[in-house]
């Protein structure tokens, strides 16, 4: 299926919205989430992440754990533990099972969402050197560039600034300039690409 910019931005506004659906008969236990819901609500880290980690090595983990835990960890500025975990998740991604998609009928569409939000998390805060990654994850199982989105070139202006690349941060700027991005966004990315020069 093709998705317009309008439907790929709608798309991961959902991943971060939309709560999962009921358990599916082959998900062992909604308790599970709760449990992971409950230990994120403590802010404790590192029992939640290792409960989705045993959900994943038993062939049990779902996107939607992961989803809830790392932008959780986003929203609380805990960067490294952020990408420890996304860097994890990347290397276990065939051990996911699909149920319950967060948008469409396949996980991957919702794997990729979810690298495109840590991307943007961490693009003005945190690695920039893995927030960029995260994009090429994005954009590449998506067969699009950069310019096909209307975010992303914002998001490598501040990526690419930070990293020193001021050549690049410039060229993104002027793609930038063409999407009809919000004044805010438009406005950090401005500040740190200023900050950087």
């Amino acid at each position: 299926k093709q998705f317009s910019n309008a439907d790929r931005e709608r798309f991961c506004e959902k991943v971060t919205k939309l709560l999962p659906p009921q358990p599916a008969q082959d998900y062992s236990s909604a308790s599970h989430l709760d449990e992971i819901k409950r230990l994120i609500k403590k802010k404790d880290w590192d029992n939640a992440a290792e409960k989705a980690k045993n959900l994943l090595e038993s062939d049990k983990g779902t996107l939607v754990e992961w989803q809830l835990i790392l932008e959780k960890l986003g929203g609380e500025k805990e960067f490294s533990r952020l990408v420890e975990l996304s860097k994890y998740l990347e290397a276990n991604e065939s051990r996911l099972t699909s149920w319950p998609p967060i948008f469409g009928d396949e996980y991957r569409e919702d794997f990729e969402c979810l690298f495109h939000n840590i991307g943007a998390i961490l693009a003005e805060e945190g690695d920039p050197e893995y927030a960029l990654h995260c994009f090429q994850v994005f954009l590449e199982r998506m067969k699009m560039s950069a310019e096909d989105d209307e975010y992303i070139p914002l998001y490598l202006v501040m990526i690419q600034a930070r990293l020193g690349n001021e050549e690049e941060a410039m060229k993104y700027w002027k793609i930038a300039q063409k999407g009809n991005i919000p004044e805010g966004l438009k406005k950090k990315a401005f500040e740190i690409l200023e900050r950087k020069r």
